[in-house]
C-alpha cells in the first residue's frame, strides 16, 4: 500500500514541476510529499481503528453468545477474548498517538530541511551578485592596467597579475552561477514544484521567558513515548494479575517483564525531559544572540548603504574614483548577503525553537 502511496506522490511531483509557475515557500513546504504520505497515513490508521472496533463488537457478540448456549471455555480462551474485547482497540488508539508524534516529528525534520536548502539557495544567489560585481571589479582593474603597459607605466609582470586575477574572477562567476542553479534544481526537485526565492523579514518580535519554553519539555517525543507506553501496560497488566488467568511461569514472566518496562519507561521519560529542558535552553538564548546579530547587521547596512549615496554624489562631482566606489559597493553587498541569511536563520531557529518544545526535533539537530 505505501510502495503505491510513494508512486502517486512522485507522479504529482513531475506533473508540479512540469507545468508550475513558482509558488512560495510556506506553499512549498506544506506541499512536500512527507506532508501528503502522513496525511494519506493517518487516514489509513484510523481505518485499522474502525476495523479493530469492529471486531470488538464482534467479539462481544461471541461472548454472548457462548453464554446463551452455555458452552464452556477454556481459560486462556476467556482471556484472549477479554483481551480482545476491552484492550485491542484502547491499545491501537494509544499506538495511533505514538505514530501521530512520529509522523509530527518527520515533518519538522523535513520542513528545518528544506528551511536549510532554501538558505543555501539564498546564500548561493547572494554569492551570484557578489562575484558578478568583483568579475566587474577585475575586469575594470585589468583594462586599465592595459592602458597602463601600452603606456609604459607598469611592467608586464603587473598586467600579468591583473590579468591572472581576471581569470580567477570569471571562473569563480562562472562556478557561483553554477552552483545556484544546481541549488536551485535541489530545492525544485524536493518541493515537487518550482520554489519562488525571496528574503525573508527577520522576526524580531521579543522572545517569551525562558521558562515558558521550557515548560514545553514534556511535549517531545522521546518523553511521550515511553509514557504513552506505560498506558498500555496499563491495559495489559490487569489481565496479567487476574487470579483466574494462566497459572503458569511464560504468564508470570510476561508480567513481570511489564512491571519491569513500566518502570525503565518511566525513568527513561524523566530524563529525556530533563535532557530536553537543557536543549530548550541552549535554543533559547542561541536565538537571543541571532537576534541581536540581525540587529547590529542591520544597523552596518543602513550605515553604510547611505555612506554609499554620499559616495555616489562624490564620485559624480569628480571627487572619488570608480575603484573606491565600487569597493564600496562590494562591502555593502557582503553586509546585504550577511544580513538576509542572519535574517532568515534567525527565523528558522526561532521554528526550531517551537519544535523543541513540541515533538522535536532536537534543537542541535537542526543545520547538520
Amino acid at each position: 500500500m505505501k510502495k503505491r502511496v510513494l508512486t502517486i506522490i512522485m507522479s504529482i511531483i513531475i506533473c508540479n514541476i512540469a507545468f508550475a509557475t513558482g509558488i512560495p515557500l510556506g506553499k512549498a513546504i506544506n506541499n512536500l510529499p512527507i506532508m501528503q504520505e502522513n496525511d494519506l497515513q493517518i487516514a489509513i490508521d484510523n481505518m485499522d481503528i474502525q476495523n479493530a472496533s469492529s471486531a470488538r463488537v464482534g467479539a462481544e457478540n461471541y461472548a454472548k453468545i457462548l453464554r446463551n448456549y452455555h458452552i464452556e471455555q477454556t481459560k486462556k480462551e476467556e482471556v484472549e477474548l477479554n483481551i480482545a474485547k476491552a484492550v485491542t482497540v484502547d491499545k491501537m488508539r494509544l499506538a495511533n498517538k505514538i505514530k501521530a508524534k512520529q509522523y509530527l516529528l518527520t515533518e519538522n525534520i523535513s520542513m528545518l530541511a528544506f528551511r536549510q536548502l532554501y538558505m543555501a539557495v539564498l546564500a548561493a544567489e547572494g554569492d551570484v551578485e557578489l562575484k558578478r560585481m568583483l568579475y566587474a571589479e577585475a575586469k575594470t582593474d585589468y583594462l586599465l592596467a592595459e592602458k597602463q603597459l601600452q603606456a609604459g607605466d607598469i611592467t608586464k609582470n603587473e598586467f600579468e597579475l591583473k590579468k591572472i586575477a581576471l581569470g580567477k574572477a570569471d571562473r569563480e562567476n562562472t562556478l557561483a552561477n553554477t552552483d545556484f542553479q544546481e541549488y536551485k534544481e535541489k530545492l525544485n526537485i524536493m518541493a515537487g514544484a518550482i520554489v519562488e526565492i525571496a528574503p525573508e523579514t527577520a522576526r524580531m518580535a521579543e522572545l517569551q521567558p525562558l521558562g515558558y519554553y521550557k515548560a514545553g519539555a514534556k511535549n517531545r517525543i522521546t518523553v511521550q513515548v515511553p509514557l504513552i507506553q506505560n498506558q498500555i501496560i496499563d491495559l495489559e497488566l490487569p489481565f496479567y494479575r487476574d487470579k483466574y488467568a494462566l497459572n503458569s511461569k511464560a504468564v508470570e514472566d510476561a508480567a513481570w517483564n511489564l512491571r519491569r518496562d513500566y518502570k525503565l519507561n518511566a525513568l527513561t521519560a524523566e530524563a529525556a525531559e530533563l535532557a530536553a529542558e537543557k536543549n530548550i535552553e541552549m535554543a533559547y538564548f542561541d536565538v537571543v544572540a541571532l537576534m541581536l546579530q540581525v540587529q547590529n547587521l542591520a544597523a552596518d547596512f543602513s550605515s553604510l548603504k547611505q555612506r554609499v549615496v554620499q559616495m555616489e554624489n562624490l564620485y559624480q562631482e569628480g571627487q572619488l574614483s570608480e575603484k573606491r566606489l565600487m569597493q564600496t559597493k562590494i562591502q555593502l553587498k557582503k553586509l546585504e548577503n550577511a544580513y538576509k541569511l542572519s535574517s532568515f536563520n534567525l527565523n528558522t531557529k526561532r521554528q526550531a525553537l517551537i519544535m523543541a518544545t513540541s515533538v522535536g526535533p532536537d534543537y542541535q539537530e537542526v543545520g547538520k
